[in-house]
């Protein structure tokens, strides 16, 4: 901001106060008015003189009382801004006392002028009431809108007054219309706003696009954008000297910073500092990427060497890696080198700024892409590190010190109050991490709950490669007759105040209703989430035709979803329908049994599979569960459970080696929901026609027995469900079970393989089971290499999951953070007598073999991996391609053979108990 040229009062009375400059400019106009007088000849030309003195002197009074107007709004508006601001008033033309002083001695002819602030008044108060003031006094209008613009910048952050800015600029009249006069500072104002939220990348566009050329006189405006895109290329490590850029306003504090550590952008960065009184604003709208310009923005608990995920807010393009990311960084705290090590032994903000724009990015980094990373401490009562924010930026822009700190103080009270549960609940709230040992203790953050279900709702957005600057997503699940939004995201339709604008959401209960698909094209507040929203669709996450969740998304945008974007939304969320149910039943057994269980999703068996077990579970008719030992009926038979009606309710398991006694004191205890009757095989005939005559009562194909007999039912009979280790026709044949009850229970057998039958479940499982048993020994989890998961995938595990997990846990009790590869297995697991295979042989392998090793190392894009098929199989690649040849297996269209499939696998053998 450039002020008017000082008058000859102002040159021969510098020192004087603005009340006697005031009283002496009166006098030499009242002298020069008595020169013109004398001199005129006629009274008509002594009029005109006096006429034209008088119009000088009013235009003069406007002139001086604009100056003070707009120098003390240059101090008002200023004393809100932040040193970390990019965002810049201009110099005030008149020092602050001077400006009111002035505003004082010209109330005599003006006596509307704003008075002096009153205690409290804030800023944006006192430049709302000079303002107005302007307004009377006959600013010019243009003026008074661009300082009207900079008080919402103020009052309202940077995305209001970006908003207000650009609507400036479109219907802001002719001064800010292309080349006119007040163009220049509001599209500078836009930038500077669009840096304040880091979105440099945005602002340099914008400088490039609408920033006007300096001319040969250039103004305060255009050196201030000049410097400002000259900053953005900077920032964004892009190559280019652009040579002398005039030193218009001060330096932001992040440039300041950023100076310290980089010598040689000295000269690009040169500047004095911001002169602001007023800290940093975090506000508790620092919740999300976005509001720090950030890729990665998360917020961490830190307890009794536990690490909780408070908050995890990446990139779409990079959410699918933040598991294996958390795995690899699990522990990071206590390996020298480390930036969270440093973190915490410092408890000082670490910052790390990548060389240039091809340089790796900086240690500990989750995204490739990463330029700049900041870790800072959210420190408890005794100044030591509870937590930390971890954020990631794609250029150099990483906001001030204070402002990082400020915060950190924002989250301060959701991470005390996580190390406090964690430290009531004790070392079974760290059970059933599924990222590295982070356990997840969501902060209260409606509809963010970044559990299973939040993470599989992110990995189909990010393959949907959904465009989220226009659009918000948003994810429910089925509760009893409740709707509950697990997850949310996208850039679009941001919510105000603590929640915003709401909509009826009628499209949700519909879609549930109907189990199809909902759209809507125009703006509908009884359809849509969001009030705000132009259009969106609904469509459900169904396993087996049964819907178990809902997937919405909604747009600014009219008309923003084709016929063929909803067709292709819907396909996606069908197709991970089945996963989301499985994140469902691991949220609410990690509730009940303070522990995680994981099943393949992907797997086309599985899936077959798991919708006859839901099938099976909407009815009342017993369920049986043949498997062998270990392999994971106990867990299926949970699921049965949580999918029935009563997942509320008890779930009573029942060895039957004391099974007499349990069916026959059933009269004397509540009867639960489910009984699981552990080891049906085991039942004596006396308690196999005690059973028998439970179910025949309960299917009513008799009448109960009378009161007092031995097993009465007590109220409502419940389901039964049985696990046995062989097949029921095969206990039938025998004669370790009735026939008669063996033809009762057949009617609905669910076979569980052992784990030799699905070996492309055991890397998945391998890795899970480390990351579960560290996180409930409160120990890093060891990173297990490809061919250490190859090694673990050829073994027989003839005690499946339960042999399987035992060897895991020896992994992670004596080598906790360390990568192992296959000699490291094989020698750590030596001394207790597991001797692993090296290879499976090579001479007329089972087809199934080859067929696993094949689809177990396929590429993300399908295709067979034979060198890495061979490694699996520990073999060399010629001869995996011999095998393949003598077996006539082809690469395309192959199917994993599985045992979820159901039918009996040949390998299996009975197996004593």
């Amino acid at each position: 901001m450039v002020g008017p040229t000082p008058d000859i009062l102002e040159l021969l009375l510098p020192d004087a106060p603005p009340p006697v400059q005031d009283r002496a400019r009166r006098i030499t106009t009242f002298l020069r008015l008595l020169a013109t007088d004398a001199r005129s000849t006629s009274m008509v030309a002594r009029g005109d003189e006096v006429v034209r003195a008088s119009e000088e002197l009013e235009r003069e009074t406007r002139a001086r009382t604009a100056a003070a107007i707009v120098a003390l709004l240059a101090h008002h508006l200023g004393a809100g801004l932040t040193a970390d601001t990019f965002t810049w008033f201009g110099e005030p033309a008149l020092r602050y006392q001077d400006a009111w002083d002035r505003l004082a001695g010209l109330r005599e002819r003006l006596p509307r002028l704003a008075a002096v602030p009153g205690p409290g008044e804030s800023p944006v108060g006192v430049a709302r009431r000079l303002l107005r003031c302007g307004e009377r006094s006959g600013m010019d209008s243009a003026e008074l809108a661009l300082w009207s613009a900079r008080a919402e910048r103020v009052e309202q952050g940077a995305r209001g007054g970006e908003a207000r800015f650009r609507a400036l600029l479109q219907s802001g009249g002719a001064s800010f219309a292309e080349g006119g006069a007040r163009r220049a500072e509001a599209v500078t104002e836009v930038a500077a706003c669009l840096l304040d939220r880091g979105a440099v990348r945005a602002a340099r566009d914008w400088l490039a696009e609408h920033a006007p050329a300096a001319g040969r006189e250039p103004r305060a405006a255009e050196l201030r954008a000049a410097r400002l895109a000259s900053w953005c290329r900077l920032l964004l490590f892009e190559d280019g000297d652009d040579g002398a850029v005039s030193e218009v306003g001060p330096v932001p504090a992040a440039l300041r910073e950023l100076r310290d550590g980089r010598p040689e952008w000295v000269a690009r960065l040169a500047g004095p500092a911001a002169r602001c009184r007023s800290r940093p604003a975090a506000g508790p709208e620092v919740r999300e990427r976005g509001d720090v310009g950030a890729a990665v923005f998360a917020v961490f608990a830190f307890h009794a060497g536990s690490v909780a995920v408070l908050l995890f807010d990446a990139a779409p393009g990079i959410r699918t890696e933040v598991g294996p990311w958390l795995e690899r960084r699990d522990g990071s705290w206590s390996v020298s080198g480390e930036p969270e090590h440093r973190l915490v032994l410092t408890a000082r903000t670490v910052r790390s700024l990548a060389d240039d724009a091809d340089s790796p990015p900086p240690r500990g980094s989750l995204a490739a892409g990463t330029r700049a990373l900041a870790l800072v401490p959210i420190l408890d009562d005794d100044g030591e590190v509870a937590g930390w924010i971890h954020a990631e930026w794609e250029h150099a822009l990483v906001p001030g010190a204070e402002r990082l700190l400020d915060i950190a103080r924002v989250w301060r009270r959701a991470v005390l109050d996580a190390r406090t549960q964690a430290s009531h609940d004790g070392p079974a709230a760290r059970t059933g991490s599924t990222s590295g040992g982070f356990s997840h203790h969501e902060a209260e953050r409606p509809g963010d709950e970044r559990g299973p279900c939040a993470r599989v709702i992110e990995r189909l957005v990010a393959g949907l490669g959904l465009k989220t600057t226009h659009r918000r997503w948003f994810a429910y699940a089925f509760e009893d007759e409740r709707l509950v939004r697990v997850a949310e995201g996208g850039e679009g339709l941001p919510w105000t105040g603590s929640r915003g604008p709401g909509g009826e959401a009628r499209a949700l209960s519909r879609a549930r209703a109907t189990g199809g698909t909902v759209t809507f094209e125009e703006s509908d507040a009884r359809l849509s989430i969001h009030a705000n929203a132009a259009s969106g669709l609904v469509v459900p996450l169904s396993v087996g035709g049964r819907p178990v969740g809902l997937f919405a998304l909604e747009s600014s945008r009219r008309r923003d979803f084709r016929p063929t974007d909803v067709e292709r939304v819907a396909r996606a969320a069908q197709q991970a329908g089945l996963a989301f149910r499985i994140a469902q039943f691991r949220t609410w057994y990690r509730e009940r049994f303070g522990s995680d269980v994981t099943f393949d999703a992907t797997c086309p068996h599985f899936g077959s599979f798991a919708r006859r077990l839901l099938a099976a579970a909407r009815t009342r008719t017993p369920v049986v569960l043949s498997g062998p030992a270990g392999a994971g009926k106990l867990v299926v038979a949970r699921w049965l459970h949580f999918e029935s009606d009563g997942r509320q309710a008890e779930l009573r398991v029942e060895r039957c080696g004391a099974a007499e006694s349990v069916l026959a004191r059933r009269a004397s205890r509540p009867a639960p929901a489910t009984i699981l009757l552990d080891g049906l095989e085991r039942l004596d005939a006396t308690a196999q026609d005690r059973l028998l005559d439970l179910l025949d009562a309960a299917s009513g194909r008799r009448a109960p027995r009378g009161p007092g007999e031995p097993g009465e039912p007590d109220g409502e009979t419940p389901r039964i469900l049985a696990t046995t280790r062989r097949r029921l026709a095969e206990l039938a044949e025998t004669g370790a079970l009735g026939i008669a009850l063996a033809r009762r229970l057949e009617r609905l057998e669910l076979f569980v393989p052992p784990l030799r039958d699905r070996r492309n479940d055991i890397p998945l499982l391998a890795r899970f089971l480390a990351r579960r048993i560290a996180a409930e020994e409160a120990v890093p989890v060891p990173l297990l290499t490809d061919d250490a998961q190859a090694l673990l995938w050829r073994q027989a595990w003839p005690g499946n999951v339960r042999e399987l997990e035992n060897a895991v846990f020896k992994l992670v009790l004596h080598h906790a953070g360390e990568e192992l590869d296959a000699d490291a297995v094989v020698r750590a697991l030596a001394p207790y007598g597991v001797l692993l295979a090296r290879r499976l042989p090579s001479r007329h392998p089972p087809r199934a073999d080859l067929v696993a090793a094949l689809v177990t190392t396929r590429t993300r894009g399908g295709r067979p991996n034979k060198s890495r098929a061979a490694q699996y199989l520990g073999w060399d690649p010629d001869t995996l391609v011999a095998r393949m040849k003598d077996a006539h297996l082809d690469e395309e269209g192959l199917d994993a053979p599985n045992g979820w499939g159901g039918a009996v696998p040949e390998s299996e053998a009975p197996e004593v108990p």
